[in-house]
Order: C-alpha cells, then structure tokens, then sequence
C-alpha cells in the first residue's frame, strides 16, 4: 500500500506540473493574441515549488504563484514625459507653418504690396504735381490696406481654429481623467484577479492624456494613480 501510495503521489506531482505547464501555455497564447492591442503589457508565469509534507520529502511539485503583467512604471513614465514634449513641439511646428502659409513665400506676399506702394510714393516725390501718380499711389494704399486686412483675417481664423482645438482637447482630456478615475476604482476595488486588464486600459488613456498636456503619472500603494499637471492641478 505504501509503494502504491507513493506512486500515486509521484503521478500527482507530475500531472500537476502538467497542468501548469499547460499554465504557461495559455499565458504565451494570451500574449499572442494580444501582441496589436494598444496598452497591453505582455503577461508572465510565476511558478515556485511545493515544500515536502515531511522531512526529506521530495516536494510536491509546483505552484503558480501568479501571472504578472510585465510593465515598469519608471520606464512608462519616462514615455509619458517624452510623448508630450513630441506632441508639444508638433503642435509648435504646425502652428508655424500654418504662420508661413498666412504669410506666403517672398514675391507672393504682402512685400509685393509693399514694394508697389512705395515706388508709388517715389513716383509722387518726382512729380507731385501729376494727377495720375497720385491716383496711382490712392490704388495702391488701397491693395496694401486689402493685403494687411486679408492676412489679419487669416490670423483671426487660425486664432479661433487654435482656440477650438483648446476646448476640444480640455472635453477630452477631462473625459479621460474620468476614466482613469473609474478604472482606479475598480483596480481598487477588483481584489486584483482583472487588475492587469485594467491596467492595460488606463495605459491606453494616460498616453492619449500624455499627447494632449504634460501629466504626470504617480502610482498608489493600492495600484491607483495620482495625475499632476503643470501648476499641481
């Protein structure tokens, strides 16, 4: 019986590695079929061996301790804080050359009217007396006076076009500090079996937050995150 015994345990220890190695199995295909959704970190397997129930047992084999999101907060915040300087300084770079397109190129732009107006106005120094020179630099007071009110009109819509895409982006970084919000909670509240899925989530949100402002990531004890921006709001 005893012979009998210790072969069943021996069978049992070796099925239940079977089983765990199936474990690991699964989570490899999980990173795998999540390896093109956005935020997800990839999962690991975190196995430990089974003490002996007695002296100079062999073990009992192994245990899944638990399956582990791989992600450092170090190095996402690290992203965070370059993402926002790249969107920063692509926002900059669109709104100066959105400048040079209101501007235009030399010899395409207000320096034309410039130009025409004040050789106007040394054809007037030549021949103040001429009727038609004069008229000429009226016409010609006039176009700049058109040019300058034509690119000031330009300004003004770039202005409320800037402005807009302001508001838009406050609505929409208010709306992801909600969900952040949200999914802190159900982190918090989850006893940690979803925790990681949710975590993959809110990295989907914070890198949208990092592109639209500067925020600034801190991590909770209980897996929540504080979010700071410029100023300490």
């Amino acid at each position: 019986d005893l012979t009998m015994g210790g072969l069943l345990d021996s069978l049992s220890v070796a099925a239940g590695a079977l089983l765990k190695t199936r474990a690991g199995l699964d989570v490899t295909g999980h990173n795998i079929a999540n390896i093109n959704t956005p935020g997800y970190a990839r999962r690991t397997l975190q196995l430990a061996a089974l003490a002996p129930n007695e002296p100079l047992g062999p073990g009992r084999g192994v245990e899944v301790v638990q399956i582990r999101a791989l992600r450092d907060q170090y190095i996402e915040s690290r992203i965070g804080r370059e993402l926002s300087g790249q969107k920063s300084d692509e926002a900059a770079l669109e709104g100066l050359r959105a400048v040079e397109a209101a501007v235009g190129l030399p010899g395409e732009s207000l320096d034309v009217q410039l130009t025409a107006f004040f050789d106007a106005f040394s054809g007037l120094a030549s021949d103040v007396t001429s009727s038609s020179v004069r008229d000429s630099v009226v016409r010609e007071a006039q176009s700049l006076g058109a040019a300058f009110s034509a690119m000031s009109g330009r300004f003004s819509e770039m202005q409320r076009t800037s402005d807009g895409a302001v508001r838009s982006g406050v609505a929409e970084l208010n709306e992801l500090a909600s969900t952040v919000a949200r999914i802190n909670s159900e982190i918090s509240g989850s006893g940690g079996f979803n925790a990681d899925a949710l975590r993959d989530e809110r990295a989907v949100a914070l890198t949208r937050m990092a592109e639209l402002a500067n925020v600034t990531v801190r991590e909770r004890e209980d897996g929540a995150v504080d979010l700071l921006m410029t100023g300490g709001h």
